[in-house]
């Protein structure tokens, strides 16, 4: 899948290249759903996660519902 495919709106990209670096988005590219994606970029750059922390959380979680039905829930 090509980056832009991933996050075709430009002012999504502008603001997370600002607190994403690129093996963060790389490693978001990956993921398979529009949803799945954006809960993780989204959390990465809340939280200031590192790529290390991005690869565990996402290993993490890889088989709960976020990743089965594209929907997330947060837990506390």
């Amino acid at each position: 899948m090509r980056f832009v495919e991933s996050f075709p709106d430009a002012a999504i990209v502008s603001t997370l290249s600002t607190q994403l670096s690129w093996s963060h988005m790389v490693a978001i590219v990956a993921l398979k759903t529009p949803q799945v994606r954006q809960f993780y970029a989204s959390q990465a750059a809340q939280d200031g996660w590192s790529v290390r922390t991005l690869a565990h959380q996402i290993e993490r979680i890889a088989g709960s519902s976020l990743h089965r039905s594209g929907t997330h829930h947060r837990s506390g």
